[in-house]
Parts: C-alpha cells; structure tokens; sequence
C-alpha cells in the first residue's frame, strides 16, 4: 500500500463506535471516511439507553466514588461463569484499563461532558466486585448545535429522547435506572422548538440519541472526517493478503475507496438467515428494536477476508420480550410483562422460568434443545385496569389483531393455539402462592433488583407478583427482540485486529462496537457494556492503526 493509502482510514458504519473511531484516528493524523449504508447516522447505539457502563471512571473519581479494575475483574468473572472459557482474560484486562481512559480522553477531547446516572447500579446484585453506584454513564446534547446534522441524527423510537435520566430523576424522584424500550415508541421525528410544558425548548436530546449527537457534532466540525451516508460496502479488496479498501454501493453506482479498513456496523438482527444461524429463531419468535439496516453486513465482510467468527450462545445475549406493531410499524418492547397479575407460558401452556427478568426468561426460552416457542404473555382484566399497554391506557383499546382474549383460561387458550386445560392448570398453580406474593417455582419477583427497578412499586401486594384471576383473560404472543448486541462476532484480539481462522490478524483490518464477539467480557453482560466497548475499542484501534 503507498503512502497515500495507509494515511486514510475507512470506517464502515456510524453508529457510536464509528463516530469515537473516526475522532481518535483524525487525532492520530489519518484523513477519514465513514461510509454508512443507512440516510442517518448513529445506529443501533442511536435507539438506545444511552448508558456507558466504565468502572473507577474519572467521574467516581471526580465525586469520590471508589472503584478499582480489580473490583470490575471480578465482577464480570462471577458473572461470566456460566460459560468461563468464552471470557479472554487479556482481552478484558485490555477493556477495564482501557474503558475509563477512553471515556476520559473524548471529554477531554471536548467531545462530550459525562454524568454519573443516579440511582444505577450494575445488575446481579451482591456479586462479587458489584457496584452500587458510578460505574454507569451517559451524556446530553443541545440538538440546535448540530445544524443541517440534525436532520440526519436518528431519533430514538424506544426512549423519551427529550428528556434525560438527570431532569427524570430530579422531577419524579425515582430512578430512571430500569427504563426499558416502552410499549408504545416514542417520537421518531427530530424534536421542534416548541416549548414543553415546563417552558423548556424540547432541544437538549437524553438517552442514545443524545450521546450519539455528541460524537456527531464532533465529527461534522472536523476537516479530515468524511461522513457519506447511502454508501453501503459491498466488498473488501485485497492485495497481498491485505486490506487495502472497499468497493461501495452507492447511488450513482458503485466506487472504491482505498485504505485501512475498520469495520464498525453492529449486529445481523434485520438478516433472517444471520440470526437464524446464530440464535436459532424463526421469523415469527424474534424482532429487532435496531434499525433495520443492521443486515450483519460486517460479520459478511470478515468472513471474506477469512475471518474467524466467535459464536455465543444465543441465550447469553440480551433481549427485550415485545411484539410487532402495525402501527408504529416497529418491533416495540413490553415492561408489562413485569408487573403484577400476569405471567409467560410456552407451546405449551406451561411456565418454565422467572417471567418478571428478561434475562431469565431468554436463557430459559433459549436452552439447549428446549422446545419452549411460541410464547404467550398472559393476563387478566385487573392488569388491563391498571396498566394497558400494546398501545392502550390503562383500561383502554388493545391494538387491533395483537392480543386474544376470552372469559375463561381454557377459551383463551384455544384461542391463542396453545392447550386450553393446560393453561387453566397453570393459572390455578400459579394464583394460589401468588396471592401470598410467592412464586416457589420459578421465583416471580424476587430478585431484588427486579423488585426494586420494574414492575409497579405501589402494588399493594408485591412489585412484579398477584393472581392472574379476574376475567376477562387476555393474551398474546411475544418476541424476542434483539437490541444488535448478538454476543457472537467476529474474532479481534485485545488491539482491535480481525483475526483469520488461524488466529493471526488480517493485516489493515479491524473491528469495533458490537461487529466483535464479546470476548473481552464473556457471558456475562450489563447495559452499557456494548456502548462502553465502542468507546474503548475505537481510541484503542485508532492508537493501534496509527502504528502500523
């Protein structure tokens, strides 16, 4: 490659990982391209919470919040010990030293301002190297610095954008620690300057979108960034058994553009066959709350080049249980299934797992050789009265053709598909200790972290747990949507190289974000692991690009 080639730097997609890599490599010298398939940047990390998960970052230090690497170690240790050896230990020694440099060095860079997010603690409550608080990050945005960029940031269709954890907090009082994608979207246009009821121009973007503006601001004012959008990479060329550039559908036909290659596009969720292949769900058992061009285009382009492809197991990767609305026309996420009065069946009409964690109910559904889909929420009329949801007030209209219902548990049943008498006998087993707020089963509420962050807190009875018992019944099938982390990716080592099938890298190619398998934290996964991945491997593979 000559002189000219190895000072540019191609980055394929821009999401999150993308944006940082490109700002850390223009640093470093490089004249950079971006080249994103989608009209929009940000990505799947643009849809989501917003949270970067950064152990004794420089804001617990700023605050007097002690942490260490050895604590994070530990902790991703316990909770990766399902599956011990998909964890590389230097490639998460490389991640925790690396993860609270990199979120230093873009603030620092003026890139982005960060805020501790009050009231998050890490999951798995009282493992070992847990912490209670300071570990996880986010960050705001004034969308009206952003120019005609604005109009090219995607909006978050999951999460109230304008707002943010802080302005949530400081007006409920409760922690917006366990906000999940809600049932009903969100607004999918670029906020206006009309005023909120509060007076506040609705400008100041929260959650993913608004740490994805950040990073685009960043990368707009630059001279040496690029950003192309509709410029889908259709290829990878390679001479001497090297990268040396990409061939680029684009509008006007196809173009080529030469030199190193980063690859930075996030999951496969919207490629049936990809996900096919890497979880096992059909078509009907699984959604994607992404956007939809997360085609897996990265995971194609390794391969070609003779990557290595890690597989997880499907059941270690994060999903949120939803179903397809027609008329958000989006997979769109429930947190009602955490409340009271309801529970999840299979085929089957049976429970098989704690039906209030969306961590339990994946691993369960998704088992080695278990036969659990379909599955079905199930509820009943006190749910409905109090909560709604698929697109209802409490108490209102359902979304026509989602949700069955009947007077009794064997008619709903039959009308969902599923056995009737079965379904009747577990209502019956699961109403009688749920009136005492029990589940001795399968454990419904009571881990304390779904106690404390979901469900309903003023239920009289218990946060996530009473009998499915006044009729009418209700039910409906749910999915699985995935969120563009699948765990599974393509081989890097702890610099950022795309490995070959022998382990050796592939000169001039490289990958970040959540296109690389999870190895650096194994099973074991938090919100704000794959923000915090994109963060640490972009400033990392920049670094290392600039050496070679």
């Amino acid at each position: 490659m000559d002189k000219i080639d190895s000072e540019n730097l191609l980055v394929v997609g821009a999401g999150l990982g993308g944006l940082a890599t490109a700002i850390a490599a223009a640093e470093r010298g490089f004249r950079v391209t971006i080249l994103e398939a989608a009209d929009r940047v940000g990505g799947a990390a643009a849809y989501s919470a917003g949270v970067v998960w950064s152990p004794a970052n420089h804001v617990m230090l700023r605050e007097g919040v002690h942490d260490s690497m050895e604590n994070a170690a530990t902790f991703i240790k316990a909770t990766a010990g399902r599956y011990p050896e998909l964890l590389d230990d230097s490639a998460m020694y490389r991640f925790l030293t690396m993860s609270p440099r990199a979120v230093e060095y873009f603030e620092n860079l003026g890139v982005v301002q960060w805020k501790i997010i009050p009231a998050m603690p890490d999951s798995h409550a009282g493992a070992p190297g847990w912490s209670e608080y300071g570990r996880y990050l986010s960050a705001v945005f004034d969308a009206d610095l952003l120019g005609d960029w604005r109009d090219k940031l995607r909006y978050t269709p999951h999460f109230p954008y304008e707002t943010n954890y802080w302005e949530i907090h400081e007006k409920t009082g409760k922690t917006p620690a366990a906000l999940t994608p809600s049932s009903d979207g969100g607004k999918v246009e670029p906020p206006t300057r009309e005023l909120s009821e509060t007076d506040r121009p609705i400008n100041l973007l929260g959650f993913g979108t608004g740490v994805v503006a950040n990073f685009l601001h960043a990368t707009s004012r630059r001279n040496e960034i690029t950003i192309r959008l509709e410029h889908r990479v259709e290829a990878l060329i390679i001479e001497d058994e090297r990268v040396a550039g990409v061939v680029v559908d684009t509008s006007a036909g196809r173009e080529t553009f030469r030199g190193k290659v980063v690859l930075a596009t996030s999951g496969f969720d919207s490629d049936p066959a990809l996900v096919k292949r890497f979880t096992g769900l059909g078509e009907q058992d699984y959604g994607t709350m992404a956007p939809r061009t997360n085609r897996g285009d990265g995971f194609r382009l390794a391969a070609s080049a003779g990557a290595d492809l890690v597989q997880f197991p499907a059941r270690s990767a994060p999903y949120i249980p939803g179903y397809f609305s027609g008329k958000a026309n989006a997979f769109l996420g429930r947190e009602e299934y955490t409340y009271p009065h309801t529970f999840i069946v299979n085929c089957r009409g049976e429970r098989f797992c704690d039906d209030s964690y969306y961590g339990d109910l994946a691993w369960q559904a998704l088992a080695p050789d278990a036969q659990h889909f379909p599955i079905y929420m199930i509820w009943d009329e006190e749910h409905h009265r109090r909560y709604g949801g698929v697109g209802a007030d409490p108490g209102g209209d359902y979304e026509e053709g989602l949700v069955e219902s009947a007077t009794t548990m064997k008619e709903l049943g039959t009308k969902l598909g599923i056995d009737g008498v079965q379904l009747e006998r577990t209502a019956a087993e699961f109403n009688g200790p749920a009136a005492t707020a029990a589940d001795p089963r399968f454990g419904r509420g009571s881990d304390p972290y779904v106690q404390r962050f979901y469900g309903d807190p003023t239920h009289e009875l218990h946060p996530n747990i009473a009998p499915v018992a006044t009729p009418p019944y209700f039910g409906m099938r749910l999915r699985l949507n995935m969120v563009s982390i699948s765990m599974s990716g393509v081989r890097t080592d702890p610099d950022g190289h795309v490995l070959d099938i022998s382990g050796k890298p592939i000169p001039h190619l490289y990958a970040v974000g959540a296109v690389a398998a999870f190895t650096a934290t194994g099973t074991s996964y938090q919100g704000g692991f794959s923000l915090s991945r994109a963060l640490t491997m972009a400033l990392t593979v920049a670094e290392c690009a600039s050496r070679e």
